[in-house]
């Protein structure tokens, strides 16, 4: 059900209040809108169809099975470059992110 103006009205308010408050807040939380829905669906896909294609083919057709291997490799990489660009926080070190790290958090929780 799409907003009716008066309520868009608020939430552009709303953010521009979040921006005037805290840049940091706003910086860190817009590379989450950088990137595409798409673009995480076809890499997942990669992922899933490059694997696919590995398993199949692998006894049969080695060549299209490299194929469905780099497929499948790009796909992760994109993956992990998604991931990286959406759970850090500009500027801090990759290494505040693992479990030897600084904080010893993950970008996901525990």
């Amino acid at each position: 059900m799409p907003l009716n103006e008066r309520e868009q009205q608020i939430l552009d308010e709303i953010e521009r209040q979040f921006e005037a408050e805290d840049p940091e807040f706003t910086k860190r939380t817009s590379s989450l809108n950088r990137i595409p829905q798409w673009y995480l669906r076809v890499a997942v896909a990669g992922v899933v169809v490059g694997s696919l294609v590995l398993l199949i083919t692998f006894s049969f057709n080695t060549v299209v099975a490299v194929g469905g291997f780099c497929v499948m490799l790009l796909s992760t990489a994109t993956l992990i470059r998604i991931l990286r660009l959406t759970t850090r926080v500009p500027g801090q070190p990759m290494r505040d992110y693992l479990p030897n790290g600084r904080n010893s958090r993950w970008p996901f929780g525990r």
